[in-house]
């Protein structure tokens, strides 16, 4: 913890989000740590972690287990269809505030009713 309770300064440096993190795990279980030791600490400078293609990467990788990571989005893009190149634009996206996800689709599923239950 730095002088005057901050802990500000460990996490990230004040340049703009392009310190290359070498280690995202470390950082994660670090701020886990943080987060656990000080309960009431608001971390300001989250978002350009997440900037990171690094860590962008560790994301996708934690989502590429689950059922429907190979299911096309409301894009067409199915999960296996994302490089690097792409992870890349994403993360310049996101440092520029740029980037402007598809809407959700949104679909209406018909219910029967049963007369029985109307009444």
């Amino acid at each position: 913890m730095g002088k005057g309770g901050s802990v500000d300064r460990v996490l990230v440096p004040k340049d703009e989000g392009t310190r290359p993190v070498n280690n995202v795990k470390q950082e994660q279980t670090h701020l886990a740590k943080l987060a656990a030791s000080y309960p009431d600490k608001r971390f300001r400078r989250l978002y350009r972690l997440i900037c990171h293609p690094e860590w962008l990467i560790k994301a996708l990788d934690a989502i590429r287990p689950n059922k429907g990571f190979n299911t096309p989005g409301t894009d067409g893009m199915r999960g296996e269809d994302l490089d690097w190149e792409q992870i890349e634009h994403l993360a310049e996206q996101l440092r520029s505030g740029t980037s402007q996800p598809t809407p959700v689709r949104r679909v209406y599923i018909v219910r029967f009713v049963p007369l029985k239950r109307l009444r």
